[in-house]
This record gives C-alpha cells, sequence and structure tokens, in this order.
C-alpha cells in the first residue's frame, strides 16, 4: 500500500498583514535552525514588520522544548538586541516592554 500526502500552502499572514498596514505596528517571529540573523533580517523587510523576535531552535536550553529561551530582537534601521536566557516568561515580558518603548517614542 502506497500513501501519497498532498500539501496545501497555507496564506503568509505576516506578509498580508505588512501590506495592508497603515499605522499599526506589526511584529513577527522567525523560528530558525541555521543562519538566524540573516533570515530574520530577510523577514524583517519581506513582512514590513516593525519587529522580528528571532528564535534559534534546536538548543538544548532554548526554543520548543526548553522553559528558558534566548532570542534576539531586529527592528529596521537598528542594531539587533539579543535577549539573554531567561524563562519564557521573562522574555516575553522584555518584548512587550520593548514594544511598549517603540510605541511611545511613535507617539502611539
Amino acid at each position: 500500500m502506497q500513501l501519497t500526502l498532498q500539501l496545501e500552502q497555507n496564506p503568509d499572514i505576516l506578509a498580508q498583514l505588512g501590506a495592508a498596514k497603515t499605522h499599526q505596528f506589526l511584529v513577527g517571529f522567525a523560528a530558525e535552525t541555521q543562519d538566524l540573523l540573516h533570515y530574520a533580517t530577510q523577514k524583517l523587510h519581506k513582512k514590513h514588520a516593525d519587529m522580528i523576535v528571532a528564535n534559534q531552535v534546536g538548543q538544548a536550553t532554548t526554543g520548543f522544548n526548553a522553559e528558558t529561551n534566548a532570542v534576539t530582537l531586529l527592528r529596521p534601521d537598528q542594531e539587533p538586541q539579543p535577549l539573554e536566557l531567561a524563562t519564557k516568561t521573562a522574555i516575553a515580558a522584555q518584548i512587550l516592554m520593548m514594544i511598549e518603548q517603540e510605541l511611545e517614542a511613535r507617539g502611539d
């Protein structure tokens, strides 16, 4: 017996939101196994995002199967900002704080 798996491409929601945004602050996520900053930077620009949270997956202490994480925040025309290893709750709080600072700087 031979099985065939038919795959269907999902819509690129981040790209659609980036193309349609007017004043919104758009944050996306990039989970990569290699060339993290390269691929995440491409995503930042291609998707017209205001911030990409870049996550190196496949590490023992970070990513999907760990209690902790370390990410890098990418924003247009700014240096990458690494967030050091911490609990996922602490990482989320830091991301929200950075978004709040960006919105305040824009006057939103």
